[in-house]
Order: structure tokens, then sequence, then C-alpha cells
């Protein structure tokens, strides 16, 4: 029976990390640049979020000589030295998961980069999950002006309220000068090719990186808010509005998404012997329902490989530990299926990181619960603190996948055997 876990946790892995390198950004970039930007044309390019690196890696390496400059912005230790020695290419590190200072420095370069851009020159957007921390530009005015200082409490608000995506989002979009479409006011005459990694349920383009460059009409409240954000709202309610003067064709696409990642794994696991099950259901809600929930019906099921994709949020405490949303989803799944023999299941964020680590998830067995008890970690604790990868340290289960050059929200990759 132990070498039967050892082949799956094997297995469960190599599906994961071999599907993310085949299906790496520059490869898929490049594909796409070679399909879209006319030969002739020089191209500027704008690269923001968690997979910019590799998405501008992609995209030079198809235009040659044909690229012209690039902006590219991103997070701390997303990117490697590629792009140190070159002239053409300006790297801002901004924050995130929080904005920074750094954060409106970049909104304010990447409007200068635009605006300074001569006639009806071709550029290129490149953007992916983390675009909404990572640029931001808050005009400002003697009295309708909001700080660096709110922006920050926002976000870490934001963070631990058990909201999803989309509502974060809608908030986000009312405070910024760029984000619903706004930045279209600094790209007038342009020709624009826009490429997104999809981090978000549904893979609607205005809420990839808050929508930049989707105009969009903002719904007239939001509930269930405190009022010190209210208060925001109030300060900026002239920019949440603003009229978008723009007169260039925005042309986008999806190059990456979550189901087509499934899609991917599926197959690697049925090239493996395993009855695949791409479930259609993307798992969201509360992190710690919807574990219970899934691990309550994996109890029921037969032999296969179950695949889903999933973004769960949970509310924090006010001292959380180490670990994040896929970590804590991991080990409340284990504390469910302990001592079953016949289950694995693997919990990752496809961008290679969960939380405040640098980790990706946990790959969970029966055994989970007892390993890390026997190695002195306390479940009750580390469940209540969101300190998931303290335990799942003890129990040998944490699952580590690098920079993947992607971001497709999680994944949760179930086996069953005999």
């Amino acid at each position: 029976m132990k070498n039967q876990i050892k082949i799956h946790r094997k297995n469960i892995k190599k599906i994961l990390q071999q599907t993310l390198l085949f299906n790496a950004s520059p490869t898929i970039v490049a594909r796409y640049v070679q399909k879209l930007i006319p030969r002739s044309e020089k191209v500027y390019i704008v690269a923001i979020g968690k997979a910019a690196p590799a998405m501008l890696e992609g995209a030079i390496s198809s235009l040659g000589r044909r690229f012209s400059e690039a902006l590219l912005i991103t997070k701390q230790n997303s990117i490697s030295t590629e792009f140190d020695n070159d002239s053409n290419i300006e790297v801002i590190i901004a924050g995130h998961p929080i904005p920074n200072d750094n954060s409106l420095y970049a909104g304010n370069r990447l409007i200068q980069f635009l605006t300074t851009l001569k006639g009806d020159e071709q550029v290129m957007f490149l953007i992916s999950g983390g675009t909404s921390s990572l640029v931001e530009y808050l005009p400002t005015s003697s009295a309708n002006s909001i700080t660096l200082t709110d922006l920050k409490k926002l976000n870490t608000w934001l963070l631990a309220s058990n909201k999803n995506i989309q509502e974060m989002n809608q908030i986000r979009k009312r405070l910024s000068g760029i984000k619903a479409g706004k930045l279209l006011n600094y790209i007038k005459n342009k020709k624009v090719v826009a490429l997104y990694i999809s981090d978000v349920p549904g893979d609607e383009i205005k809420n990839i990186g808050s929508g930049l460059l989707v105009q969009e009409k903002l719904s007239e409240g939001i509930k269930n808010i405190p009022a010190w954000l209210d208060a925001l709202f109030k300060k900026t309610q002239k920019q949440q509005y603003l009229k978008i003067q723009n007169l260039s064709k925005i042309n986008s696409y999806i190059v990456f998404s979550n189901i087509q990642l499934r899609q991917h794994l599926a197959e690697l696991a049925k090239s493996m012997a395993y009855q695949v099950y791409n479930m259609d259901e993307f798992i969201a809600g509360n992190t710690f329902c919807e574990s219970d929930r899934i691990a309550d019906w994996l109890l029921t099921q037969n032999t296969g490989c179950y695949i889903w994709g999933a973004e769960t949020h949970m509310t924090l405490p006010e001292k959380p530990g180490r670990g994040g949303r896929n970590q804590s989803f991991a080990l409340a799944l284990a504390k469910k299926i302990q001592n079953n023999a016949n289950i694995i299941v693997l919990v990752a964020g496809t961008d290679g990181n969960d939380g405040n680590t640098d980790d990706a998830g946990a790959i969970i067995d029966g055994g989970t619960i007892s390993r890390g008890q026997h190695n002195g970690a306390s479940l009750s604790s580390c469940l209540e603190n969101a300190n998931a990868a303290e335990f799942l340290l003890a129990s040998g289960d944490i699952l580590s996948l690098g920079r993947t050059g992607t971001n497709v929200m999680d994944i949760i990759i179930a086996i069953i055997w005999d």
C-alpha cells in the first residue's frame, strides 16, 4: 500500500509539473505574436503581472528586430536576469499582493510610456494576474484624492474579507484612475493588441487586472463595506464614472486559461492510464466549506483521476500564520480523509505561490494528519490561525514548483485507486 501511495504521489506531481512546462507562457505568446503582428511593424510592449516576464520573453523571441521598447511591471522574485542588460526594457518591481510606492510609480510610468509614443504605433499589452496590485494611478486634487496609505488599507482589508475576485475588482475599479478602462484615455490613436493569461473565473477580460483596457459601467452600490471605504468612494465619485475618450481599436485575446490547463492535465493523466474526469464545476466559495464538501464527495467515488479549477476565498485572522488558501484547503481536506488509504489530493496555485509563501500548495493523503501530529504540529491551531504551512511542512506534504511563468488560478487533482 505504501508503494502505491508513493507511485500516485509521484504521478500527481508529474501531471501538474509537466503540463505547466509544456504550456509555458513564452511558447504560447510567441505563437500568438507570429499570427497577429504584421512582419513590417515595430512594436512597443507593456507587460504587467506575475506572468509578465515569461510573456515578454515569448513576445521578444517572436518579434526579433521588430521589438522596439518595453515596460515590464511585475512582482519580486518573478523575474530572472535575462532583461538586466537590455536598455530597451524598463523593469519595475512593484508591490504584490499589497500595492507599494512602486505600484504608484509604475502607474505614472505606464501613462508616460503610452503618451510619449507618437502617431499610430503598434502597442502590445501582455496582461496576467497580479496586475491589480502591481500598477495603479491615483488622480490627485485637493478635494478628491486618496493616498497610498488608503490603498494599502483597502487591499489588506480585501485580502482578509472573504470576497471573491469579481467583488474585489469592483471595489478597486472605483478608486483607480486607470482601471475599468480608464487607461484608454492615454492610448489615443494607437493600434493595440492585448494578450491575456486569465486568472479569473469565467475568463471575462474586464475582470483580468481590473480591466485596464475594458470600459465598464460600474454598478451603483456595493454592499457590506466599512464606513471608511464608503467615505473613499464619496471622495472619488467623479473619477468612478470618468468619461473615456479613445479612438483606438483594441484587439484582445485570451492565450491561456484554467480551462485550457485542465484539458492538458486530463490528456497527460489519460496517457498515464488513469480514468480521467475533467470536472465542469469550478470550485469557488469559502475555502473550508468547499474543502469539506469535496472531501465528502471524494469519499463516495470510484477509482479515477478527478480535476477541478478553483479559486476559493477565506477570512484571515488578525495575525495569520504561513500559508494560503490552497494549503488551508489541502489541510482541511486531509483532516476529512485521514486514515483513508486510497485517496491522494494535490491543491496548488498555478503561479507557484500560495498566500505569503513561496510554495504552490500541497499534496496530501490519508496519512498527512498522523505524520504532522507525530512531528509536533497542532492541527486545530494551524487551521484556526491560517498557519497550514507549518503543519504541512511537519507532515512532509508541501508542494514547491518554483517560478511557473503562468497564472491561471488554482488546480485540484485527486486520484482514487482500489
